[in-house]
């Protein structure tokens, strides 16, 4: 599940690049949901599992500090609620990846900026929607992507449990070098 539909577009590429940890056959019906919770059709599709199998519901998005609601009709079925998280917005992920982090701690304290101000100032074509973010993720490689996204990790806030590293295929990791977040 995700937060939003930035964290969607982003989840989707590194699907379609094979970099996540899963595949399409361990997605709940072979998606992604952009939701904070479950309810309305997701639970009715949980519902339809059947007796003996469970959900292990993976949340991805900048703040996750919600509780998760487990519906009621559902609750013996959710094995698992694991909160990936990429405060304090997605759109740190972009400063990272383009050497910026540094001036933009700088700039926040002074003008309290959020990471997605920040980075449109920088690309004023800049717009929290699939065709940019897909432009922009296509344009780099995948070392590149796993790059930025181990970047995060090292410099994430204190109180970020999970990054989306976690959800790396661990492999790609020590292949070049890195140590792996198990959730």
């Amino acid at each position: 599940m995700t937060e939003g539909t930035t964290e969607l577009y982003f989840l989707n590429i590194l699907f379609e690049r094979g970099l996540l940890r899963f595949g399409k056959d361990e997605l709940f019906f072979q998606r992604f949901y952009p939701s904070r919770q479950i309810d309305g059709s997701l639970v009715q599709k949980i519902q339809s599992l059947n007796t003996n199998d469970d959900v292990t519901v993976i949340r991805v998005g900048d703040k996750l500090n919600d509780l998760f609601q487990k519906p009621k009709n559902v609750k013996n079925k959710i094995k698992e609620v694991i909160n990936v998280e990429t405060a304090p917005e997605f759109e740190i992920l972009f400063v990272i990846n383009e050497n910026l982090y540094r001036e933009y701690e700088k700039k926040k304290n002074k003008t309290k900026e959020k990471p997605s101000q920040f980075f449109k100032k920088r690309h004023p074509e800049y717009h929290k929607n699939k065709d940019f973010i897909e432009r922009y993720l296509e344009s780099m490689s995948d070392k590149e992507i796993i790059d930025m996204i181990d970047g995060y990790s090292r410099l994430k806030p204190v109180s970020v449990k999970n990054t989306i590293k976690c959800l790396l295929r661990q492999e790609l990791l020590k292949d070049r070098g890195l140590k792996g977040e198990i959730f």
